[in-house]
């Protein structure tokens, strides 16, 4: 709720900060539920691409939008991408995707 809401203030006035900070509240999102990053990223870079409903001038600035929520997403996830690494393996925020899908369709 926290991303769209953060999503929808930067799409009503956009703005640099704005759109900084939804991409650092969708970040710390993604690192609560990993699964959320994939639509996160397609909420966040197609939202800036929309031409505005008040017909202001803003909507060519939209690649520097979508790129400053980028900015801001990959702000909050490199800590924790750090983290996670195991033994050279690269991972982009959970390291536990293999484990689970193995567990969670092994037979016994």
């Amino acid at each position: 709720m926290a991303t769209l809401l953060a999503l929808t203030r930067a799409r009503e006035a956009p703005s640099t900060g704005r759109w900084f900070g939804a991409g650092l509240v969708a970040g710390v999102t993604c690192l609560a539920r990993p699964n959320f990053l994939l639509g996160t990223l397609a909420s966040g870079c197609s939202c800036p691409g929309d031409p505005p409903a008040d017909g202001s001038s803003d909507w060519p600035r939209a690649p520097a939008a979508a790129a400053l929520f980028l900015a801001g997403l990959l702000l909050a996830i490199a800590p924790a991408r750090s983290a996670t690494g195991r033994g050279g393996q690269l991972v982009l925020i959970s390291a536990a995707g293999p484990e689970t899908f193995r567990i969670a369709n092994s037979y016994d």
